[in-house]
């Protein structure tokens, strides 16, 4: 009962401070609205991953919950979406990168759970996603065990190719806009390749006119 409760006000708190910045919808398959307990998902299924996603990060959120299995098909989407299957990114360059981070998710196990779920993945490289991907994923934890209450949105921008035979893309970039740290907004801009240590400090304005999502 305790950890129902824990996940229901987790849902409550997520679906009111994350805002839909896309306007993604039941109905449509490029922008498909698909609302986790812990984070929300715009789907795009041309794409094969996520538009972007969005969560809420506070202290309460963190703890030593882990989820003792790997990345997992989300049988949510219906069988006419391409469902992405983690054996994609087998032999390939790339992981599979969390937008919505494991550890923002880590008081209970079905929360954890919840961010290996393959519409939760993106193609990053290991330089990347184990590096300056990372380092702001700790500094975001950090920032919430000091009682900060952070709102983040995360996803991909471009194309430099796709994985394998399967058709999903590859972002040439990937953004991160951070609320709570601070009176302004943190926004980041990541390039999803071998040599890129730092990320790019840019203007709102800048991902707006990049994406088109109103945050």
């Amino acid at each position: 009962m305790k950890k129902l409760l824990i996940l229901l006000l987790i849902s409550v708190q997520t679906f009111s401070q994350v805002k839909n910045i896309s306007n993604a919808t039941s109905k449509d398959k490029n922008n498909y609205y698909l609302p986790k307990k812990g984070y929300i998902i715009s789907y795009n299924n041309i794409l094969g991953h996520a538009n972007w996603v969005g969560w809420t990060l506070k202290k309460t959120d963190i703890g030593v919950e882990k989820y003792p299995g790997v990345f997992y098909t989300d049988i949510s989407l219906g069988a006419n979406f391409k469902r992405v299957n983690r054996s994609f990114y087998s032999n390939t360059h790339y992981d599979r990168g969390h937008l919505c981070n494991s550890q923002a998710r880590t008081s209970t196990v079905l929360l954890n759970k919840e961010t290996y779920v393959m519409t939760n993945a993106v193609p990053q490289t290991p330089n990347l996603n184990r590096g300056i991907w990372k380092k702001y994923e700790d500094l975001c934890q950090l920032w919430a065990l000091n009682n900060e209450n952070l709102t983040i949105y995360a996803g991909g921008l471009g194309k430099i190719g796709t994985l394998s035979q399967q058709n999903v893309n590859i972002p040439e970039f990937y953004w991160k806009v951070i609320f709570g740290h601070g009176t302004q907004p943190l926004c980041l801009l990541f390039k999803n390749d071998d040599k890129t240590v730092t990320a790019k400090i840019v203007e709102l304005s800048y991902i707006q006119s990049k994406t088109g999502y109103q945050f």
